[in-house]
C-alpha cells in the first residue's frame, strides 16, 4: 500500500507519520513543504492513498476537477484528524473525501481501516452518521445553473459574501429581486444555501481557470502546501 502524507498532516502529527513509516505493509511518500504538484506525486508513485488534514479542506475542494482525472492513478482521499466530529465527518463526505481515521486510534487499527477502505469493505457514506441525514447532498456531483449574465454577477458576489441589499446596489436590482433570483438559483443547483452555492460557482470558476491554464502548461492553486496543476 502506497501512501502520500501531504505535509499538513507531517506538520500537526509527526509521531503518526513515524508510526506509518515504520509498519513494513506501508509505503510512505512524504512530500516537503511546498512541493510543487500532488498531481505529480501521484502519477510518479502510483499512490493508493492521499493524507491530509482538515486545515486543507477548502483546498481540496477546489482541487478535485485536477484530482478527478482520469488519467490519474485511482486513490483514496482520506482525512487524518485528533478527534472526528459529526460535523467534520458530514463536510469530508460533502468535499469528496473516502475516510476519516483519528490519529488516537493504534497504527494497527489505522492500517487495517485503509486495506478495508481499498478493499471497498469500509466507506465514509456508509457510517451511521451521515446516514441520518435526510438527503445526504454530494456536492462534488452538483453543479452551477446560472439563466443569464445577471445571475453570473449575482453569484459571484454571494460567493464574496455580499448580502442581498449590498449586491442590489451593486447590479442595479431591489434586495427582493435579488433575494428571488438567489432562491431560484438555489433550487436549480439543488444546494441547500448560499454557502453551497458559493462552493459550486467557486468551483465551477477552477474549473474554467483549470481548462484554460491546461494549455499553457501553468500552475493552477495549491493543494495544501503543495502546487496542485500540470506545470
Amino acid at each position: 500500500m502506497k501512501i502520500v502524507v501531504g505535509y499538513s498532516v507531517q506538520e500537526a502529527f509527526p509521531g503518526f507519520c513515524e508510526q506509518l513509516s515504520g509498519k513494513t505493509s506501508v509505503e510512505t511518500i512524504f512530500p516537503h513543504r511546498g512541493y510543487k504538484s500532488f498531481v505529480e506525486v501521484l502519477t510518479r508513485h502510483r499512490a493508493d492513498v492521499v493524507m491530509t488534514t482538515e486545515s486543507v479542506i477548502a483546498s481540496v475542494v477546489l482541487a478535485l476537477p485536477e484530482l478527478d482525472d482520469e488519467s490519474l492513478p485511482l486513490h483514496k482521499r482520506v482525512l487524518i484528524t485528533s478527534g472526528c466530529t459529526p460535523t467534520l465527518l458530514v463536510l469530508a463526505a460533502q468535499t469528496g473525501f473516502d475516510d476519516i481515521l483519528d490519529v488516537n486510534q493504534s497504527i494497527d487499527d489505522v492500517v487495517g481501516h485503509l486495506e478495508s477502505l481499498l478493499s471497498g469493505r469500509r466507506s465514509l457514506r456508509s457510517n451511521p452518521v451521515w446516514q441520518t441525514l435526510d438527503y445526504p447532498l454530494d456536492l462534488t456531483k452538483s453543479k452551477i445553473v446560472l439563466a443569464d449574465e445577471v445571475d453570473r454577477q449575482i453569484v459571484g458576489l454571494v460567493a464574496a459574501g455580499l448580502s442581498d441589499r449590498e449586491i442590489g446596489e451593486l447590479v442595479f436590482l431591489s434586495c427582493q429581486t435579488v433575494r428571488n433570483r438567489v432562491s431560484r438559483l438555489l433550487d436549480r443547483c439543488g444546494v441547500r444555501n448560499r454557502t453551497q452555492l458559493a462552493l459550486l460557482y467557486t468551483r465551477s470558476e477552477y474549473e474554467r481557470v483549470v481548462h484554460h491554464d491546461h494549455a499553457a502548461g501553468s500552475f493552477v492553486c495549491r493543494f495544501g502546501n503543495e502546487f496542485v496543476g500540470a506545470g
